[in-house]
């Protein structure tokens, strides 16, 4: 079952974000059976992996025979037809260089994001960041995962709105900093990065709105009060004082 991967004349596209999705470029889409999913999207997130690895991971309350079977029928449907689709090497599995996958797209969008790389090559597109990790799945494995996208994609929003409010493009600052609330509309760096943003494109009666909201998530959600460092950021124009607030 060993291949080089280097030789794939090929390109799949991977998606986990949002759902679960293969397709073969100059090719049909294809629906693998839900254990090649779950492998596949296993080896996308957790890079190379042994196979008791796998087992454990997937299939922990399974005895070794069970767990093994499971694997190896996943595996000759991923090795086994017109496609490779996987590399095993030594007894460590994991995807061949001609399957790309969003998520990997994502990573590299944050790390460029977060050293501060403003070229054309390295923004990304917004969409990148508006799913969560296999929403529909319910496995325990994913759970750390999807959190740690989750923050990811969190930091990434408010990064670039960040970066495009210092190049005055305010519209797609605030379309990015309110990406980031849908995201979690109880996270007030979210909700600061909109009202920053119109506040410098001069929309006082907007960034107030977006304070206003914050507040009310907050009073019946949490039955607390948005930071007082939020509240400078509009007190000037709201007229009020903190002890009202």
């Amino acid at each position: 079952m060993t291949a080089s991967a280097d030789s794939v004349p090929w390109e799949a596209r991977l998606q986990l974000l949002g759902r679960w999705n293969l397709s073969v470029v100059d090719g049909d889409p294809a629906v693998p059976a839900e254990t090649t999913q779950k492998l596949m999207a296993l080896l996308a997130l957790r890079g190379t992996l042994s196979r008791s690895q796998i087992w454990g991971t997937l299939w922990p309350d399974a005895t070794t025979v069970h767990a093994s079977g499971r694997l190896r029928t996943a595996m000759w449907r991923l090795a086994g037809g017109r496609l490779l689709l996987l590399n095993e090497d030594h007894g460590q599995l994991n995807l061949p260089h001609g399957v790309r996958v969003d998520v990997w797209d994502l990573y590299s969008a944050a790390a460029a994001l977060a050293r501060g790389d403003n070229s054309a090559a390295a923004r990304p597109e917004m969409a990148l960041f508006s799913a969560d990790l296999l929403p529909d799945w319910d496995d325990d494995w994913l759970v750390v995962d999807r959190e740690q996208i989750r923050q990811l994609r969190l930091h990434s929003l408010e990064s670039l709105s960040t970066l495009l409010l210092q190049e005055r493009r305010f519209g797609a600052a605030v379309e990015a900093a309110l990406a980031a609330v849908s995201v979690d509309p109880l996270r007030e760096s979210a909700h600061r990065a909109v009202i920053c943003a119109h506040l410098a494109e001069g929309n006082a009666a907007e960034a107030l709105r977006q304070f206003d909201i914050c507040r009310r998530l907050y009073a019946e959600q949490l039955n607390a009060v948005p930071s007082r460092a939020l509240f400078s950021l509009v007190s000037d124009f709201a007229g009020l004082r903190p002890h009202r607030w």
